[in-house]
């Protein structure tokens, strides 16, 4: 069996499986793979110089569409650029599958041209991997079938790597082959156990202010039904896609907010970083209801850990919350905050970064939010009314704008991302993704001219080194950028209606500009604010009663 011939059986099988789409890093030892993807009829192609990006992008394939996306890549430093991509896929549980093209035994350890250890390149990132061998004719179809089939059902957990030795000729002619079949593999269902749902009721029967955390989760609503049963206040995530007591992160900075005795968190953690030191200060009984296994744990609470479906779980609990009054306290903690936020914004002052913050809300589209500042600002100021992404498994700065992409690829939905200007100018590369994208996508670029989250840190005080090692200010504006690429661009300084600015269809770019210290300024106004509004009002009393 040629290279051909056996990539032609690779790749049909993966499509089999359901993993039909393919982005490629054009390379010469990856050409059989390319040339075997390029030629299925069922399979969708996308091509982009940049490993690195091509990496992001099939990652945000994945989390618009659900199916591992798959790339494919030459040997040497081409596979070493997929690791913050992987590490991310990793961190979050977001599928993908790697095809990186290797030499043959030969060739390794030998000081051939573009050949390094690419065994284990990704350590303890990969859900599974193999190195495969070279065809030949004592493997058959069935060989590269069956470890395709199993790779591609790994992949839906999280990131898995095929690596495939391949000698010369590196181009064989096609030849007529037969399309294969599916092979079913199923990933075990996570249902709670009898003494898994007998111990969490216990807990909930004793409780007199229970809480809810919803974290990244595919489906928050039965979430939502266990917290209106029982009678509770419900935290949620942006990036769960629902909400709830909308306000509680400016609450939890203040001395005012009635603490919790039992907390069930759902699914991921939060993009809030005050949220776990909270808890451990309220001694909270904490139980964790997830079907990843990963362990959440930042303060070191030792929660118990339920490794069930949370639709599931939520679904099992029969038990009744014994009062209100912890719901009905942090409702009005919500609505005095909702009241006092809105008053910050009705005051005259320049125009920063939760202005436009909270018009998301008035564009239906899927959002994308780039890490930093938008996602909190959003997280504190926005109410997005379709799907909320972004990269929070390590927070990067990488692969922003690659990731949108391959969200607005795989979703043909429109889509609105903000991203800061130090996350585009690392994934320029990117944008040559973004051009190709057809249905309407709205970057939002808030330029501050430097990295704005560490005006709200303490090493802000640093005044003699700031700006050079952390505020790393600079001049760039990004219309050329723009123009070299003919992607639409208008800049501003000022949005009154942001749904003025959306294409009808493709990319368009807006640039606002905006200050780092006005935007600190302004928040740290609003959070004082808030303290004050809520010391004072017997609401931890409330929610002792």
């Amino acid at each position: 069996m040629d290279n051909g011939a056996w990539c032609f059986h690779l790749i049909d099988q993966l499509i089999c499986q359901g993993i039909t789409r393919f982005c490629i890093a054009p390379g010469s030892r990856s050409a059989p793979l390319a040339l075997a993807a390029v030629r299925h009829p069922k399979a969708e192609i996308t091509v982009h110089p940049d490993e690195r990006g091509i990496g992001f992008f099939a990652l945000g394939c994945a989390l618009g569409s659900g199916p591992p996306a798959a790339v494919i890549a030459t040997s040497g430093t081409a596979v070493g650029n997929f690791l913050p991509a992987v590490m991310e896929a990793h961190h979050s549980s977001i599928p993908l599958l790697l095809l990186t093209a290797d030499r043959p035994p030969e060739l390794r350890d030998a000081g051939a041209n573009q050949t390094t250890d690419q065994v284990k390149i990704f350590q303890n990132f990969l859900e599974w991997e193999m190195d495969l061998p070279c065809p030949c004719p004592s493997l058959g179809e069935e060989f590269i079938r069956s470890q395709a089939a199993f790779a591609a059902i790994q992949a839906k957990k999280g990131p898995v790597q095929l690596n495939c030795q391949f000698r010369e000729p590196l181009f064989t002619p096609p030849a007529a082959l037969k399309f294969g079949r599916e092979q079913p593999y199923f990933l075990p269902s996570h249902a709670p156990t009898r003494e898994q749902i007998t111990f969490a009721e216990e807990k909930i029967s004793r409780a007199r202010r229970g809480l809810i955390l919803i974290g990244r989760t595919s489906n928050p609503k039965p979430i939502l039904d266990l917290g209106e049963r029982l009678g509770w206040p419900v935290f949620a995530d942006i990036l769960s896609q629902t909400a709830s007591i909308r306000h509680f992160d400016f609450a939890i900075r203040g001395e005012a907010a009635p603490p919790p005795d039992l907390v069930l968190h759902f699914g991921g953690r939060f993009v809030s970083k005050f949220l776990a030191p909270w808890i451990q200060k309220a001694e909270a009984d904490v139980l964790h209801i997830d079907a990843s296994g990963k362990r959440i744990d930042t303060q070191h609470v030792r929660p118990a850990r339920i490794l069930a479906d949370p639709a599931l779980f939520c679904q099992a609990i029969q038990v009744q919350g014994k009062t209100r009054s912890y719901l009905e306290a942090w409702e009005e903690i919500d609505r005095i905050l909702k009241e006092t936020v809105e008053s910050c914004f009705a005051e005259p002052h320049p125009f920063v970064e939760p202005d436009f913050m909270r018009q998301l809300g008035s564009l239906e589209a899927t959002l994308f939010l780039a890490n930093s500042m938008p996602v909190r600002d959003a997280a504190y100021f926005g109410s997005p009314s379709g799907p909320v992404f972004c990269n929070r498994g390590l927070s990067g700065i990488d692969g922003q704008i690659a990731t949108l992409s391959g969200i607005a690829a795989a979703t043909e939905k429109p889509l609105v991302a903000v991203l800061g200007d130090q996350s585009c100018l690392h994934d320029l590369n990117s944008l040559l993704l973004l051009r190709k994208i057809k249905t309407p996508v709205l970057l939002i670029i808030s330029n501050n001219f430097g990295g704005g989250v560490f005006s709200y840190l303490p090493i802000a005080e640093e005044k003699d080194h700031f700006e050079t090692l952390f505020g790393a200010g600079h001049d760039i504006q990004f219309e050329g950028i723009a123009k070299m690429l003919s992607i639409p661009y208008v800049s501003t300084a000022k949005v009154d209606r942001l749904e003025d600015f959306f294409p009808a269809s493709g990319p368009r770019i807006l640039e606002i500009f905006t200050s780092r210290k006005e935007n600190a300024c302004f928040q740290k106004r609003v959070l004082e604010k808030c303290n004050l509004a809520i010391t004072g009002k017997g609401l931890v009393c409330l929610a002792e009663s």
